[in-house]
């Protein structure tokens, strides 16, 4: 506490994290909005925070303008879970006007970041032309980065990709290695695939 009140950021969180969840102190909403907000200027979860307590009018009356502000905030400053939650408002019209050219550049910064679920949106949008310019071969290049990310269904998409030629060259050799993959991190349909194939 003593941090907190002397300024520092991340006490400043966490105290509000703790009044939040009744950790240590008693559960008091109203307080976690208010440390929350002295830290939210120069801190990225504290702005998520907010934006989840304005949104659900916790220690604080709802107010949708209030949680999207903080979410956009926060998604700007980088917070991975802010930035997808941001790009699946927009996707969806959760909340706020649906803009799909504008989720598809929150999903970009997240797959920028590593983040295999964003990349697998921006590989089927690219197949689709949703939000980004129609392009099999960057379908297929965000298929392959969502595998190296660790996504079996990436894998699954990009073997398929490379052994169809659909948007790559037709190449058995990198096909083949994908779906070996794909099958290694538990995607069923891969599996299948090469029970099928190796007859």
């Amino acid at each position: 506490t003593t941090a907190a009140q002397g300024g520092d950021v991340t006490a400043m969180r966490l105290l509000a994290g703790k009044y939040d969840r009744g950790n240590g102190v008693t559960d008091d909403a109203v307080q976690a909005v208010a440390w929350y907000r002295r830290a939210a200027p120069n801190d990225a979860e504290a702005k998520f925070q907010l934006s989840r307590l304005y949104d659900i009018g916790r220690g604080t009356p709802r107010d949708g303008n209030a949680a999207t502000t903080y979410l956009r905030e926060a998604a700007a400053m980088g917070h991975g879970q802010a930035t997808m939650t941001l790009a699946f408002r927009l996707e969806n019209g959760a909340g706020m006007r649906r803009d799909y050219d504008e989720a598809a550049l929150w999903y970009r910064r997240a797959a920028d970041r590593g983040d295999a679920t964003a990349m697998l949106k921006l590989a089927d949008w690219s197949r689709r032309g949703r939000g980004v310019e129609k392009d099999e071969a960057a379908a297929v290049d965000w298929f392959r980065k969502a595998a190296d990310a660790g996504s079996s269904e990436g894998a699954w998409q990009a073997a398929q990709a490379y052994l169809e030629g659909r948007g790559v060259a037709k190449d058995e050799t990198q096909g083949m290695a994908l779906l070996l993959r794909a099958a290694q991190m538990g995607n069923a349909q891969a599996a299948e695939e090469l029970r099928k194939r190796e007859g």
